[in-house]
């Protein structure tokens, strides 16, 4: 069949752009594998992990400290800082003496410019992560962001999506102050914008000044380089290089008095603006740590194949750095509250805390934590039908399908490790993550990116199974996807309980689960005094309109 030369083009960047997804590889499968690497199926796979590691590692080491004059709000540059990213300056100057054109590009600033730091930043680096560059292909950097003072709404509904389903409407945005902003007297530097105006949420559009922060591309080059080093070291034990290369990193992003992150998020996804608000970070920025998983996950591997660079010493600073930032996501208000979301925050959240027990040899904790989420948020996630209503209702719906999918995948596959099978877990609705999936095979992506979704099905194949074909038959949209670091990951061998859920095949009688109805239980009061859900900062969804999504009828089934 011959594919569209728009499909091609986003093949050919899925090379750049899959790497930020994050994943759970099983350790005693990756140290296997070196004894039958010659001869294993995977091959091309492993040269991928190879290569990746290879380039990754020229890229680091990283830091989340930024450049002259940007620094959090505590002042302290080892504290990690990002913005919320889809939030736009509204600043609406109030009519009168003051001049509506007062931020200007060339205005004295002490702080660096996003084109300046952009034309800074490694192109590469920026170039593989997937979350970010989506947008980088259509957003030019800009100096400052020019806002009308009047916007569009932001509940349109977009084109329908192709179930019989509700239309795939963007979750409510709560809207900015209606009061003007003080027109300043003299021109302003860009800057000035973050404590000047107030910000407001435009779900899915990603502000690119964002990207001018280092923190989110900081951990998410690190624990990409970390996982693929650790990776090809448990593949490769006898070239010391990669081993180094993953130690190296670790130590400069957690330990190094002049280079390490403080442990914590508590200025993660500021959102920008006058006030106290501006000064602090929001639940969202946790979601930006997720990266800590595959680096946990990457020590693991590290220490099962014996690493001589995985000192002692190295192994009680890291436990300390990573005591503390456990202490923080558990007792924190921020922590709390990502704990407490219904959608793929919740579900990144209990997978990092799992990850980071997992790494602390707590494996009643990690187990406790995933048992957490699939006996809680989970069990609202996936309807009947095997659509995601939380991450449905957003404005990038199939990128967000795939985001939480992400997620629940992770923590079946690291409680795999942990001996539980979460792969037979049913949500309230009497679907699995295998519905998930193959709801999310039947849709088209509408000009979103079908490469998000290759991992995740090639991970259900492999542990549910695959007797018809249909998950490779998938997956050969792309035609090398067999040369991708996911299919090194993503086969029944490196799966444990998975094995009892293929042979007993995961099974559920549709009429049984006829008729439940959504419960909804809203955790925010909008200004009308209306309840909703809090997807994401200034991102509603009212119970109504989730429950559309959860009388979604079942799609033919075509994908066995």
């Amino acid at each position: 069949m011959p594919f569209s030369p728009n499909f091609l083009i986003l093949l050919v960047l899925a090379k750049f752009t899959l790497s930020d997804a994050i994943d759970w590889v099983n350790t005693e499968y990756v140290c296997n594998q070196a004894k039958i690497r010659q001869s294993s199926s995977t091959k091309q796979a492993q040269d991928a992990v190879f290569e990746n590691a290879r380039s990754s590692a020229a890229e680091g080491p990283w830091s989340v400290q930024n450049g002259k004059g940007v620094l959090p709000p505590s002042g302290n540059p080892h504290d990690y800082l990002s913005w919320a990213p889809y939030h736009w300056a509204n600043c609406n100057w109030c009519p009168g003496k003051g001049r509506r054109d007062s931020l200007i590009p060339n205005a004295n600033d002490s702080t660096t410019g996003a084109n300046e730091t952009l034309r800074r930043s490694p192109v590469r680096g920026m170039s593989r992560r997937r979350r970010r560059s989506v947008n980088i292909l259509v957003s030019q950097p800009q100096t400052f962001v020019a806002v009308p003072d009047s916007q569009a709404p932001l509940n349109t509904s977009p084109p329908a999506a192709t179930t019989a389903g509700p239309r795939e409407a963007a979750a409510k945005s709560k809207p900015g102050p209606a009061a003007c902003t003080p027109s300043p007297t003299k021109p302003l530097p860009p800057s000035a914008t973050w404590t000047t105006c107030p910000y407001v949420a435009q779900d899915g559009k990603v502000n690119p000044d964002v990207r001018t922060l280092q923190g989110p591309s900081a951990i998410n080059s690190a624990s990409e380089a970390i996982s693929y080093n650790a990776l090809s070291y448990g593949l490769q034990p006898q070239t010391s290089a990669y081993s180094q290369n993953a130690v190296h990193f670790i130590s400069s992003f957690f330990l190094d008095p002049s280079t390490r992150m403080n442990p914590n998020m508590n200025f993660g996804q500021v959102v920008r603006g006058p006030g106290e608000s501006g000064q602090r970070g929001t639940f969202t920025g946790v979601l930006d740590m997720r990266g800590i998983v595959q680096i946990a996950n990457g020590i693991a591997i590290l220490k099962a194949a014996g690493s001589p660079d995985w000192t002692s010493a190295r192994e009680q600073e890291l436990r300390s750095w990573m005591l503390e930032y456990l202490n923080w996501l558990k007792t924190s208000d921020l922590g709390k509250s990502v704990a407490e979301k219904a959608n793929n925050h919740a579900t990144f959240y209990f997978v990092q805390v799992a990850a980071i027990q997992f790494l602390l040899g707590n494996k009643e904790e990690a187990a406790a934590a995933l048992k957490q989420y699939f006996n809680g948020p989970f069990l609202n996630q996936i309807a009947k039908s095997g659509e995601q209503p939380f991450e449905a209702i957003r404005t990038r719906p199939y990128h967000y399908r795939c985001f939480n999918l992400e997620a629940m995948i992770t923590g079946a596959k690291l409680g795999d490790e942990l001996e539980l099978d979460f792969w037979s877990a049913k949500s309230r609705y009497g679907t699995t993550i295998q519905d998930a999936a193959k709801y999310l095979m039947r849709l088209e992506p509408k000009g979103e990116d079908i490469s998000e979704s290759f991992p995740h099905v090639a991970a259900v194949a492999a542990a549910y199974g695959d007797p018809h074909g249909s998950y490779s038959s998938f997956l050969r949209k792309d035609p090398n996807y067999q040369k991708s670091p996911f299919y090194f990951y993503d086969q029944p061998k490196a799966y444990t309980k998975a094995q009892t859920t293929r042979k007993r095949v995961v099974t559920r009688d549709s009429d049984a689960y006829d008729g439940i109805p959504f419960i909804c239980t809203p955790d925010y009061q909008l200004p009308d005094g209306a309840k909703a859900y809090q997807l994401d900062n200034g991102i509603y969804a009212k119970c109504s309109e989730l429950a559309r999504f959860y009388a979604v009828p079942e799609l033919e089934d075509s994908v066995e």
